[in-house]
Order: C-alpha cells, then sequence, then structure tokens
C-alpha cells in the first residue's frame, strides 16, 4: 500500500526494513528456543538466535566493523526471554552495539506523554540467573539499549543494569528495570565510575538496594549515580514502589553521590522507602539540577520526599513534592548540614514530619525557597508545619509567588509556616506570603523564632496574613534571644511602608484565656531572661521595625503586639534586667485597626482573669455613648500594643490608629515591667479606644514613661478614664526608677531629646515619667480626664 511509509509504522518498521547489506551488522533474536536456529547459523530474520550473547557472537563472526554511528545491531523480538544467556551479558567491551526491542514496555513510558504503547514487548527475566545481574555497559565502546524489559535481576550493584567505569557510554531509552536487586548500591540501575549515561522514558519499579544484608553502601534503590567524573542526564525517568533497609538506606528511589553530574528533567520518584530520602538522595559533592520532578507518597524517617546530604548543592526547579511522610524530620525536603538546596518554582505540599513537615534545614544547613515556590498544607506534629530551621540554618523566601501558606504546626512548640532555632537564621524578602497557617496548640501561627542567636530579617514587599496561633503570636512569635528586623522601605528615595501584618489572630479556648497571658495578633514577643538574674549582658528578644503596617490583626491582649510577663524575675527584684529582656522598637510604623478583645467571660475566665472594669449592663449603659463596653469580656488590653516586659519605643512617623481594647491601653497599654518611650515628630494616636477601662490612646502602668514631641498628637482617642493618656504611678516603682532614670532612656537609645523638642538633657535626670511638646485634641473619656488621667494603684 503505498500510503503506508516505513515511518508511519513506528519500531515495527526495523523489521521490514531488514534486508539490503544489513544482515552483517543486525542479528534478531528471539525469545521461543523452539523457533531459534543452531548458534553457528543464526542471526537472521528467518532464523533468530535464541539468546543476545550467541546474536553478539555471529554479528561479531561477520567480520564487519561496528562505529558508534554504525554500531552492531541485536534485534530482541516480542516475548519473554530467559535469562541463560541474555542476563549477565557484558556489552561495549568489543564493539559499539544497540541492543534494542521493537515496542516499549508500558511502565517505562509516562501516562501523560502521549504515547501509545504498542504490544506485545520484549522481556528478560533473570530470575535464575542469580547475581549476573541484567546488563553491564563497559568502555570502550558506546551502547544504546531501547524498547525492553530486565526483571528480576540481582547482582552486587546495579541489579537491572550496571553501567561502569570511565569511557563507558550508555543511552538507555523507553527501558523498564522491575523487581531488580543490589546486594549494595543501585538496585535497578547503577551509573558508576566515571561512566555516562543518558536515561530516557526508563524506569525502574520494586527494586531494592540492600539485599546482601551487610548494610553497606545502601543505596539508590531504583537509580544510584557515583563517582566525581560520573555524568547521568534523565529525561522522563520514573522510580516507584523501590525500597532501602529503613535501618540505613539513603534515597531509596534516586541516590547521586560522590561528586557525580545528574541532570534531570521529567522525573518521578514515588512510593519508596528508606531511613533518609525515601525518594531522592543528593550526595557530597553534586550540584544536580532537577527539573519537572514529581516526587510523592515517600517515606523516610528523616526526608521522605528529598534528601540533600553534608556538602551537596542542589536545585530543584518547576517541581512537585507532595505527600511524603517523615517519621521525624523533613517530610517533603531536607537539607542536611553543610549543604544548601534550592526550590525555584517548586510546590511542597501534603507532607508530613515532626520537625517540618514541609522542609527542614538542619544544623548549618541552608534552604532557599525562590521564584515561585510554595509550601502548603503540609503538616508538622511538633513543630515548622511548613518550614523548620535547625541550629544554625539559614533559610531564605524571595521572589513574586514564593508562599509559605495553609500548614500546620500540631504541638505546643508552634510555627505553623515556619520555626527558626535557636542560632539559626531567615529571611524573608522580595513579595514573599506567609498566610493562613496554624500553630493548632502553640504559638507563632505563621512564624516562631526561639533561641540565642535567631534570627528574622523582614526585607520589602512582604505579607504576613491570616495566621493563627493558639497561645501567642499570630503572625510570628520571637521568643528567648531572637532578634526580628522589619525594614519595607524599599528605594530610599521614596519609602514605603511595604512589610504587612494583616489579618492574623491569637484565638483561644474560652476555658484556657487568661487575661496578660495570650496575645500579639501579628507579633508576640517573650523575654529573653537569665534564669539566675546574674547575667547583664544577654541579648533581649526584639523587634526592630520600620516602614511596614500591622493591621486588623486580633488577639486576646496586643492585638497587634504582645510582650509576654516574664516568666523568671530575677532574685534581687531589679527592673534593669526585665527591661533588658525584650525590646520593641518602631519607626514609621502604621498599627492601625487592630483589636485586642479580651476573653468572654466563664466561671474560669472570671475566677483566674483580671476584673473588669465596667460590672453591670446598667453602668454599661452609663457610658455606651462614649465607648460602648462588654460586660461579657474580661481583659483586652492594648488594641495595638500591650507589654508587661522590656522596652517599647514608638518612634517618627508611626501612626497609631483606630485600634481597640476591650479593657485598658486603646492603642498601647504598658504594665508591670515595661517601659515605653513616644516620640515625634509626625507620630500619631487616632481614634482608638479603650472600652472599659484607662488610655485610649497609651495606658501606662509599668517603669519608665516618655512622651517627647515635636508633633507628637493624641486626637480622637476614648476610654472610661484618660481619654487620650492614663498614667497609673506606683510610688515605690516611680522611686526606683527615677533614681536609674539614664538606664531605662538609654534602653530607648535616648540621652538627649530631639532638638526641635525644646528639652534639656540635664531634665531626663532623676525622671521616672516625662512628657513634652504632646498635642491633644478632642479626645474624650466616659468618667475622668478627656486629656489625661493621672492615678495610683
Amino acid at each position: 500500500d503505498a500510503a503506508v511509509s516505513l515511518g508511519s509504522l513506528g519500531p515495527f518498521g526495523v523489521m521490514l526494513n531488514y534486508g539490503s547489506g544489513t544482515e552483517s551488522i543486525r542479528k534478531f533474536v528471539t525469545p521461543d528456543a523452539s523457533a531459534a536456529a543452531a548458534d553457528n547459523a543464526c542471526g537472521t530474520w528467518w532464523a533468530p538466535c535464541g539468546t543476545v550473547t550467541a546474536a553478539i557472537a555471529r554479528a561479531t563472526a561477520s567480520g564487519a566493523t561496528f562505529t558508534a554511528s554504525s554500531p552492531m545491531e541485536i534485534v530482541v523480538l516480542p516475548g519473554a526471554h530467559a535469562g541463560s544467556g541474555n542476563c549477565g551479558v557484558e556489552l561495549g567491551v568489543v564493539s559499539a552495539v544497540a541492543v534494542y526491542g521493537v515496542a516499549p514496555p508500558p511502565s517505562s513510558v509516562p501516562a501523560d506523554d502521549g504515547i501509545t504503547t504498542p504490544a506485545p514487548f520484549a522481556s528478560f527475566n533473570c530470575a535464575s540467573s542469580t547475581n549476573l545481574g541484567g546488563f553491564a555497559v563497559k568502555a570502550p565502546n558506546p551502547v544504546t539499549l531501547s524498547n525492553l524489559e530486565i526483571k528480576n535481576a540481582t547482582r552486587a550493584t546495579g541489579g537491572g543494569l550496571f553501567i561502569t567505569g570511565t569511557g563507558a557510554v550508555a543511552v538507555v531509552t523507553n527501558v523498564l528495570v522491575s523487581h531488580s536487586k543490589a546486594g549494595g548500591a543501585g538496585g535497578g540501575i547503577a551509573v558508576v565510575a566515571g561512566a555516562a549515561a543518558t536515561l530516557t522514558n526508563t524506569a525502574t519499579v520494586a527494586c531494592a538496594g540492600g539485599a546482601d544484608g551487610t548494610g553497606n553502601e545502601v543505596r539508590g534503590g531504583g537509580l544510584y549515580v557515583y563517582g566525581a567524573s560520573t555524568v547521568t542526564t534523565v529525561s522522563k525517568f520514573t522510580a516507584d514502589s523501590c525500597t532501602l533497609p529503613v535501618e540505613n538506606g539513603k534515597g531509596a528511589g534516586v541516590n547521586v553521590d560522590g561528586g557525580a553530574s545528574l541532570s534531570a528533567n521529567g522525573m518521578v520518584i514515588k512510593n519508596s522507602v528508606s531511613f533518609f530520602a525515601g525518594g531522592l538522595f543528593i550526595g557530597t559533592g553534586c550540584s544536580p539540577t532537577i527539573q519537572n520532578a514529581l516526587v510523592e507518597g515517600n517515606t523516610a524517617t528523616y526526608g521522605a520526599g528529598v534528601g540533600a546530604f553534608a556538602g551537596s548543592n542542589a536545585v530543584l526547579l518547576d517541581s512537585n513534592i507532595k505527600k511524603n511522610k517523615a517519621s521525624e524530620w523533613g517530610g517533603g525536603v531536607l537539607a542536611y548540614t553543610q549543604s544548601t538546596l534550592t526550590l525555584r518554582n517548586t510546590t511542597v505540599s501534603e507532607n508530613e514530619g515532626e520537625l517540618g513537615g514541609g522542609a527542614h534545614a538542619y544544623v548549618n544547613g541552608v534552604l532557599k525557597v525562590e521564584l515561585g515556590s510554595v509550601i502548603e498544607k503540609n503538616t508538622a506534629s511538633v513543630s515548622g508545619g511548613g518550614v523548620y530551621l535547625n541550629t544554625g540554618a539559614s533559610g531564605i523566601f524571595q521572589g513574586a509567588g514564593t508562599s509559605v501558606r495553609e500548614n500546620t504546626a500540631a504541638d505546643i512548640d508552634g510555627g505553623g509556616g515556619v520555626a527558626i532555632n535557636a542560632g539559626a537564621s531567615a529571611v524573608f524578602r522580595d513579595s514573599f506570603e506567609v498566610s493562613g497557617n496554624t500553630a493548632a496548640r502553640g504559638g507563632g501561627g505563621g512564624a516562631v523564632c526561639t533561641g540565642a542567636g535567631s534570627s528574622l530579617t523582614i526585607l520589602e514587599n512582604v505579607s504576613v496574613a491570616n495566621n493563627v496561633a493558639y497561645t501567642r503570636g499570630g503572625g510570628m512569635l520571637a521568643s528567648r534571644g531572637c532578634v526580628v528586623t522589619i525594614d519595607g522601605a524599599g528605594a530610599a528615595s521614596s519609602p514605603s511602608r511595604s512589610v504587612v501584618f494583616a489579618g492574623n489572630q491569637v484565638n483561644v479556648e474560652t476555658e484556657r484565656c487568661r487575661s496578660g497571658v495570650f496575645g500579639g495578633g501579628a507579633v508576640a514577643l517573650e523575654p529573653n531572661i537569665d534564669s539566675t538574674g546574674t547575667s547583664t549582658d544577654i541579648t533581649p528578644t526584639t523587634l526592630n521595625a520600620r516602614y511596614a503596617k500591622f493591621h486588623n490583626n486580633i488577639a486576646p491582649d496586643g492585638g497587634a503586639f504582645f510582650v509576654a510577663p516574664s516568666d523568671e524575675l530575677n532574685a534581687a527584684g531589679d527592673p534593669r534586667v526585665v527591661a533588658r529582656a525584650a525590646a520593641v522598637d518602631v519607626t514609621n510604623v502604621d498599627i492601625t485597626s487592630n483589636k485586642a478583645k479580651g476573653c468572654v467571660r466563664s466561671a474560669a475566665s472570671a475566677a483566674c482573669a483580671s476584673s473588669p472594669r465596667v460590672f453591670s449592663a446598667s453602668s454599661a449603659a452609663l457610658y455606651s455613648n462614649v465607648t460602648n463596653p462588654d460586660t461579657g469580656v474580661v481583659g483586652g488590653e492594648g488594641g495595638g500594643v500591650f507589654a508587661a516586659s522590656g522596652t517599647v519605643a514608638v518612634r517618627a512617623g508611626c501612626v497609631v490608629t483606630s485600634n481597640e481594647a476591650s479593657d485598658s491601653g486603646g492603642g498601647v497599654r504598658t504594665k508591670t515591667a515595661s517601659s515605653l518611650f513616644v516620640f515625634g515628630p509626625a507620630t500619631e494616636f487616632g481614634n482608638n479606644v479603650a472600652r472599659a477601662g484607662s488610655g485610649g490612646g497609651v495606658a501606662h502602668e509599668g517603669l519608665a514613661f516618655a512622651l517627647i514631641g515635636p508633633d507628637l498628637k493624641f486626637t480622637g482617642n476614648k476610654a472610661l478614664d484618660g481619654g487620650a493618656l492614663s498614667l497609673v504611678i506606683e510610688p515605690a516603682t516611680a522611686g526606683l526608677v527615677a533614681s536609674r532614670a539614664s538606664f531605662f532612656f538609654e534602653r530607648a537609645n535616648v540621652s538627649t531629646a530631639p532638638a526641635s523638642a525644646n528639652v534639656a538633657a540635664a531634665d531626663f535626670t532623676g525622671n521616672a515619667f516625662f512628657v513634652s511638646s504632646v498635642f491633644m485634641d478632642a479626645n474624650v473619656a466616659g468618667r475622668r480626664g478627656g486629656g489625661g488621667f493621672l492615678g495610683a494603684p
């Protein structure tokens, strides 16, 4: 039929194209022993050989010259071929050779690539050829393998296919290696010792390493690539249901190690089990780029999906890491000590682990999440639902479309999105988003940062939104010496408030809610106290923020910011130690429309929470025209800011407006062991409300206090007492603070007042409380002091 061409027949065309001078280089192998010709007379289509060994011998005996461009051709006819004479054959030693079937085995072709697989196909069953393996490829001649299945093969290394030695070259296409085992490494395929391999539409299914039980070199159940000069290129490769011993195996699906080079596009690794890196292991000295990978359903103790080992530097690009499960660290990915793992436009989702449901960077490891990567819907049974950064590790999160979202940390250590451990550091920048994460029993819905030497830096165009914590810090919790730096200025010529914390919450069950204990809708700080009470040089838990917005956040106390009470007051009772414990320092920051909602009254909360300021509906009615207090709520202090320890400094350019406290401090509430310093110019407290307490703008009942203008305004604030300002002075505390005033002012970096404030430096001496150049207008009190209220406990 003239309409039928050899090309249109696909792989079957090779059989019809036999003849015309090809007899000497092309030999056929039949699976039917009864149809095979004698070994010394076989090889033609009409008289095929019974084994690959016989076919190679006949081609060699022909005297033909075989080259890379014109190799010996061994055509394996469809059907099940026995192992003897086929399995364990060494290729490439004598001549260039191509061994191929006429149709690809089904499992070697990804289901979604549009290829219709003809059947039947050629299959080598090596079960009877124990420890001979499938094929071995060696130098110096190139080898091509295609359209074949190799199954039930066993060998010390490279059970199904062993490609080894400098100068060995293999091109493998449409090959399925299944149910094969290695005593140590490479149950399916091993490429080692300087060999070069190209794998296309190739799969290893139900292969295993570590079969000898010695525990040595238990690596690469599906594919093993090893050696400094070894080069492997992979396209559309699958490793499915491969295994290694769970006591010590590394990389059940794929293992690249020892400085080998691996470039992969279109890799699928799934349902595989190991100790470290159930899916993909990246070893020392390796810097692979893995593109368009799917790593799914793998299981391990550490790094269930992907494990980057010490000294590696890997990039995952346009990939999907999902539904992997680690019994301990790194459900999705793990960057081990001294490794760097970069995720670019990669999704890590629905993974599970103890520390780091999505990702874990171990001691001194580096994790980079960038360029549209998403870490979402992962779960940590302890901490770091999305990401856990261990001691000394660092994480960089950046780029438009990059986010950590909808992750959950299930236990009290918290960190629904990101957990930053002692000595670790993280950077959020350049349109990165932390959203919708949950700390189900702990703090830091979006992020938790805790311990000496830990730090979090948040730079331009970052959003922390709609995260939820159940103790402290809906958006973020900083604790025990963590230093948080926020700078959303962007371009120096036109700075903008480009870092935004919005819609974050602290939700506490009614029975557990206690006033002054839970809070910080946007950010919570826990003080860093030396338990001996003797250290004077510990790093305080610190928040330094400039050019940022904190709005529409909600918590029992401290709608936006919450500084917790000190858990460990020093033995000497020196308030200076507590003042060192935590520091909030903000400049050019908007704190707007946040709410300290308090705790709903119940038998437990009534007994343990602070008493409400308004006790009955009748008395509430007296003030409803001013503050509309809610008699069903206790607590709720600091609509914008609450602090019970440390130092709070609100500097030039800050706007604290439209915040609401159910009790005191509509804008800011500082008490107990905290100090407050507010500075102009261009600083405004406006339209804040303290519904059932004092200080619509500011309520202070703590240590040192200062309001220093110029251009420091309080307008339109409301409270029961002190519409703009409430200052409660405890005489003994006032005397102690006054005697050490210079210390407290130094904590807020105040040694002299701004020149425009018209205040002499000497005026600070001996003063615990200082107010200068402050403008108040249209503030309202329901009971006492529309502008200010000064009282004693």
